[in-house]
């Protein structure tokens, strides 16, 4: 993996190789360092004056205004938080994405959720991968009681970021909302796989132990959300047995040394996923197809101990302990499954499905989209890399020799087409076409067998022509 991403990563570098520059003044970064300090001891107001020291001409300004936005808003001063993130937007700088996420949810938080929608879908249209901009979006949605297009904003963030845990329990709690107990307990389960042991994992447990008293819940009508419908969230037969309490019986055999009504519901739920058909919807596409293994494979107790790993009681600690060996041979399964999956999911780039290989950060950023020879370990055929916004940084294309062919394209952060050139057989050929953050043409050349050939270009940033020089 890593050895891909080194080799993709010198392909990041165009025909120009055109690198921005800039000072960093280390004093400034002494002084963000030094409001971070203060931050962590919750002395917002001091470093705020830290943060405002750092100059607008300052190459860490969007860095301090990041961290301004982030202490006001940990102060609850949203309203000042927005301030500051809108002077952020003024400047050119790579973390205008934050602050397009950041925006709506101040704003959210401000309830002005028209504005909030306003910035979101602005940075949407300019970073369409961002999957925070779904999420927060999303969250938005809720305020406005808006509960289908926030489910459709939840699921676009998990397209594009499998692991983010907050729009998995997000859409436990609309499925939970609306009395929808298998998909419920599909979502919450799986993020507490990622997340066994926070406030909100405590959360996602207690909802799970109200759908055990499906009786005492209060649902909202469906049919204003969604409906089970026959091959697409069909869980009405799963939901039933589960309310029927079937696996609550002292006859029921329970395959984890946990003793608990979630642990058996579960159980249940698993062997009816196992003889479900290939449901299209949602959760049987995101979880379905993982708890199917899960039980398949005898993974179901690591499965348990792992989710109740975070609770506190000493009897459930002691099982936990008691069979470490499965928890840990359960993390190793899930980790392989999951990775696979995502790696392997679809995914949607100017308008066309791509399915690709996809390469991921630690972090869950996606950095790069394409496919490897097994036979020769060369990358081969159409290839995509992205920077840390969601954005494409390049795309390229390459032959079964690993050679560079065909047209290339190089694209700043803010999707403006940057360089683009022609290869042939790993050599330039043709024309190469540079441009500027604006879309002016700098550099315009021909090449022939990688090396110029015939005229050449060269614009001042106004467009008007600095150099024209033929080579032969």
């Amino acid at each position: 993996m890593k050895k891909i991403l080194i080799i993709l990563f010198l392909l990041l570098v165009g025909v120009s190789a055109n690198a921005q520059t800039g000072i960093l003044l280390e004093a400034s970064g002494d002084l963000i360092k030094e409001g971070n300090e203060l931050f962590n001891k919750r002395k917002y107001r001091e470093a705020v004056s830290k943060y405002e020291q750092v100059s607008r001409n300052d190459t860490n300004y969007a860095w301090a205004v990041f961290e301004t936005a982030i202490t006001y808003q940990q102060m609850e001063n949203y309203s000042k938080a927005v301030e500051v993130l809108l002077k952020g937007l003024t400047i050119d700088c790579d973390r205008e994405h934050t602050f397009y996420h950041m925006l709506g949810n101040n704003y959210n938080l401000m309830d002005s959720s028209t504005l909030s929608l306003k910035y979101l879908e602005e940075g949407i249209a300019k970073y369409p991968n961002h999957y925070l901009l779904y999420y927060y979006k999303g969250l938005t949605m809720l305020s406005l009681k808006k509960d289908k297009e926030a489910f459709e904003a939840f699921k676009k963030a998990i397209d594009i970021n499998y692991y983010h845990v907050s729009s998995h329990l997000q859409m436990g709690n609309l499925a939970y909302k609306y009395g929808m107990i298998t998909p419920a307990l599909m979502s919450y389960t799986f993020s507490l796989m990622f997340e066994p042991s926070s406030k909100r994992a405590i959360e996602a447990i207690g909802n799970m132990l109200k759908l055990m008293k499906v009786e005492d819940m209060t649902p909202e009508d469906r049919s204003g959300f969604m409906n089970y419908q026959s091959g697409n969230n069909d869980f009405e037969d799963i939901d039933q047995i589960i309310a029927s309490k079937i696996a609550l019986d002292s006859k029921y055999k329970s395959k984890s040394k946990i003793n608990d009504r979630i642990v058996n519901q579960l159980q249940i739920l698993c062997e009816k996923l196992v003889e479900k058909g290939d449901d299209k919807g949602f959760w049987m596409e995101n979880y379905g197809w993982f708890y199917k293994k899960i039980y398949e494979q005898n993974q179901f107790p690591g499965m348990t101990y792992l989710i109740f790993s975070g609770v506190g009681s000493d009897d459930v600690q002691h099982v936990v302990k008691s069979n470490s060996k499965k928890l840990t041979d359960f993390k190793t399964f899930a980790i392989a499954e999951v990775s696979a999956f995502r790696s392997a999911k679809p995914f949607t780039y100017k308008g066309q499905v791509y399915k690709m290989t996809r390469y991921f950060t630690d972090n869950g950023t996606m950095e790069a989209m394409g496919e490897t020879n097994t036979k020769t370990g060369k990358q081969t055929g159409r290839w995509f890399l992205f920077g840390n916004n969601g954005n494409v940084t390049v795309e390229l294309e390459l032959n079964d020799a690993g050679e560079r062919v065909g047209n290339w394209y190089w694209f700043y952060d803010n999707n403006q087409l940057k360089e683009e050139a022609s290869y042939l057989m790993g050599k330039l050929t043709g024309q190469n076409k540079v441009y500027s953050r604006d879309g002016v043409m700098t550099i315009n050349g021909s090449y022939q067998d990688g090396k110029s050939d015939g005229d050449y270009y060269s614009y001042y940033s106004t467009g008007q022509l600095e150099e024209h020089s033929i080579y032969k």
